[in-house]
C-alpha cells in the first residue's frame, strides 16, 4: 500500500515491528483487547486516556486496521481491507492524520472497497492539512492543490484541552482534601478544648479516634444502607462508623478504602475492582455479578439479597439489622 505506518506513539519503526510476522499475534491481541473496552462507540474516548500519547488510545484503531489491511499469519487472520477501511475510518473520526491518510487513499482508490474518489480526497486534503506528509506527496501526485499544515494539528489541541481538564480536576480534588483535613482538624481542636474542660481531676485528655467498623458492621462500608443516626452502624458524622472524611472508615479521597480513582479499591473504570461494564465484577446487566432484577444475585425487590425495605436484609430503618448490603447492591 506504500503507507506510512505510525505506531501507538506515532513512530513507523516501532509499527513496523508490531506489524511483523513475529510479532502481529501479540499485537492483534492487545489491539483487540484494547477495543474490548474502547469500541468506537464508547462514551470514554473524549477522556485524556484516549489521547495520552504514552497510552494506545486511537492509535489502537489505526493498528488494528494495519493488521486487517497486512493479515497475520500467526494468528490465523487473513487480509481483510473492507475491516481495515472500517478501523481507519475509527481512527480518522478522531483526527489521526496517518487514519485520514490511509483512508482517503483506499477510498481513492477503491483499494479493497468501493472507490469514491470526491471523498477519498476530502480525506486526503484533512489528512495533509492534520500534517501527514504522506497525504501532502499523494496529493501533489495526483494534481491535486496541497493544503498548508496546520500545528498543532487538530488531535494535539484536543489532546493538551484534555490533559489540562484533567489536571484541574487533580488539583481541585487535591484541595478537597486539604479542605477535609482541615475540618478534621477542627473538630479534633474542639474535642480536645471540650475533654479538656470536662476533665479538672485527672486532666487527661482522650484523643480523637476515628472508630473503625465493627464485625458486626457493614460488609461494604462504601455502601452502607443501615441506620445512619447516631450510634448506628452506617453513622457519617465526624467518628461515625461510616465516616467519609480523612481518616474515616468509609473515606473516599486518595488512599482511602472508597477512593473511586484509578488504582483505588472502588475505582470504575475499566480493569478496576468496581467495573460495571460487560465482564466487570460491578456488572449490572444480565447475567452480570449485579444484575437487578428478579432472580439476579443483586435483585433490590422484594426478598432479593439487596432489598432494603421493611424487613429487609439491609433494611435502613431505625430498626433494622445491622446487616449491610454486599458491595454490588446500588
Amino acid at each position: 500500500m506504500g503507507m506510512s505506518l505510525a505506531s501507538t506513539s506515532s513512530d513507523p519503526m516501532d509499527r513496523e515491528r508490531m506489524l511483523s510476522a513475529r510479532t502481529c499475534a501479540a499485537s492483534y491481541r492487545r489491539a483487540l483487547n484494547f477495543i474490548k473496552y474502547f469500541p468506537p462507540d464508547s462514551p470514554q474516548l473524549y477522556t485524556y486516556i484516549m489521547y495520552n500519547p504514552k497510552k494506545m488510545g486511537h492509535r489502537g484503531y489505526d493498528l488494528l486496521g494495519d493488521l486487517y489491511y497486512r493479515g497475520c499469519v500467526k494468528a490465523d487472520l487473513l487480509p481483510d481491507k473492507e475491516a481495515a477501511s472500517t478501523w481507519y475510518s475509527a481512527g480518522a473520526q478522531f483526527h489521526l492524520p496517518e487514519s485520514q491518510w490511509k483512508l482517503g487513499k483506499m477510498q481513492y482508490e477503491g483499494d479493497g472497497i468501493e472507490a469514491n474518489k470526491d471523498v477519498g480526497l476530502e480525506w486526503l486534503t484533512s489528512a495533509a492539512l492534520e500534517g501527514s506528509t504522506d497525504a501532502a506527496r499523494y496529493l501533489a501526485s495526483l494534481g491535486e492543490p496541497v493544503p498548508f499544515p496546520i500545528m498543532p494539528n487538530t488531535y494535539m489541541v484536543v489532546a493538551a484541552a484534555l490533559k489540562q481538564e484533567q489536571d484541574a480536576a487533580r488539583t481541585a480534588e487535591l484541595q478537597q482534601v486539604f479542605r477535609d483535613l482541615a475540618g478534621l482538624a477542627a473538630v479534633a481542636y474542639v474535642t480536645y478544648s471540650v475533654a479538656k474542660l470536662n476533665d479538672q481531676t485527672t486532666q487527661q485528655v482522650a484523643p480523637t479516634v476515628v472508630p473503625r467498623s465493627h464485625p458486626a458492621a457493614a460488609n461494604d462500608i462504601c455502601n452502607c444502607k443501615g441506620y445512619g443516626g447516631p450510634g448506628g452502624p452506617c453513622d457519617p458524622s465526624p467518628g461515625g462508623l461510616a465516616y467519609a472524611g480523612p481518616g474515616g472508615p468509609a473515606y473516599n479521597g486518595p488512599g482511602g478504602k472508597c477512593f473511586a480513582g484509578p488504582g483505588g479499591p472502588k475505582y470504575d473504570g475499566p480493569g478496576g475492582p468496581a467495573y460495571d461494564g460487560p465482564g466487570g465484577p460491578a456488572y449490572d446487566g444480565p447475567g452480570g455479578p449485579a444484575y437487578d432484577a428478579p432472580g439476579g444475585p443483586a435483585y433490590s425487590g422484594p426478598g432479593g439479597a439487596c432489598y432494603d425495605g421493611p424487613g429487609g436484609p439491609c433494611y435502613s430503618g431505625p430498626s433494622g439489622t445491622e446487616n449491610k448490603c454486599p458491595s454490588l447492591c446500588k
